[in-house]
Formats: structure tokens, C-alpha cells, sequence
């Protein structure tokens, strides 16, 4: 009977998430292919506020009203953490090799936050290893949240830093599951260093 309940329940949660995967770079004739010959287009210091593209510049998604909102590109760095993050002005992006980048957050002229992201170079893009969240009580059929969010980073042809937003929240209570995909894009312009 367990294990009735336990397919009934992963039938239920596979059938109200779809599996979207972002298209490659080079589909894209404004966006930039990332390599491992060329992850070092990544490196250079950006503000902390995307683009404004409300006004129907590139890349903008009319469909969901997140992309439409100002998100800190420290902020995407930082992704599922819900630890309220220092103020920045600007934030210094480094490459360390081909799986890390060195991201270091600046507020005028003292350096306020530094760490690594992790993650690999595809489709044309340096991809974030999946972020996640996921919640059991002791009675996981019945109960279930799950949040991941991962991110696709390269530049397009005005320098501009590009970061697609791919994530997905998904949720089930007694059988009843649902859930919903955001995939945004936002673009940070050079800053002086």
C-alpha cells in the first residue's frame, strides 16, 4: 500500500512540473558563446542593478511578472540563501578556473563580501551547479516543498553581463501537487572598478 501511495505521488508531482532547459548561447545571435578558452569574457566589475529591460530592450520577459522586478546581481550570486546581504555598489566577477567563479562585492571603495560559485561550462554558458531546497516532515507523502534555482551566466555583445534565472518551486499537500518554473534573464552593465 506504502508504495501505491508513494508512485500516486510522484505521478502527481512529475505531471505538474514541466522539464524546460534553457536554449543554447549560439541560438541567441546577441549573446556570447562561453568556453573554456573564453570564460575569461566573465571577468570584470558590474553594477549591482540590472538594465531597466521594461523598456522593451532585449531579453525581456513580459510573462513573468519576476522579470520585471530589480534583483541585485549579488543577490543572483546568492541564490537560495535568505540571509540579508551586505549593500554594494558594484560586485567584481573573477574567474578561478573552469568550475569557479570568485565573485567580490564592493561598496564605494571597501570591499564588503567575497565567495565562490560553483559550477560548469554549458550550452555556450558558465551554468551554477542547482541550488536546493527541500523540506520533509516525518511524513513525506503527504507533505513535500521543494525550490531550485540555477543560473546561466555569460555576456552579450554590448559587454553587458547576461544571467539567466532558471528555477522551479514545487509543492504537495495530501496528494494535491503543484508547482511553477521562472526563468528570467537580466543584464548588468560594466561598472569602474
Amino acid at each position: 500500500m506504502l508504495h501505491r501511495i508513494f508512485a500516486i505521488t510522484c505521478i502527481t508531482l512529475l505531471s505538474h512540473t514541466a522539464c524546460r532547459s534553457v536554449k543554447h548561447a549560439a541560438s541567441d545571435p546577441g549573446l556570447r558563446i562561453i568556453d573554456g578558452a573564453s570564460l575569461h569574457q566573465l571577468n570584470g566589475t558590474y553594477s549591482n542593478q540590472p538594465v531597466d529591460d521594461r523598456l522593451g530592450l532585449p531579453y525581456n520577459n513580459t510573462m513573468d511578472y519576476n522579470s520585471i522586478q530589480e534583483v541585485a546581481l549579488l543577490k543572483q550570486f546568492y541564490l537560495l540563501d535568505e540571509q540579508a546581504l551586505a549593500e554594494a555598489s558594484r560586485v567584481e566577477v573573477n574567474t578561478l578556473d573552469k568550475s569557479r567563479l570568485k565573485i567580490t562585492a564592493w561598496n564605494d571603495e571597501q570591499m564588503v563580501w567575497q565567495f565562490n560559485v560553483a559550477g560548469k561550462i554549458r550550452k555556450g554558458f558558465f551554468r551554477t551547479k542547482k541550488y536546493s531546497r527541500t523540506k520533509f516532515p516525518p511524513l513525506p507523502p503527504l507533505y513535500y516543498f521543494n525550490d531550485h534555482v540555477r543560473l546561466y551566466i555569460t555576456t552579450d555583445s554590448t559587454q553587458h553581463l547576461v544571467v539567466k534565472r532558471s528555477g522551479a518551486r514545487q509543492g504537495m499537500i495530501f496528494f494535491f501537487g503543484t508547482g511553477f518554473r521562472m526563468d528570467n534573464v537580466y543584464r548588468y552593465p560594466r561598472a569602474a572598478p
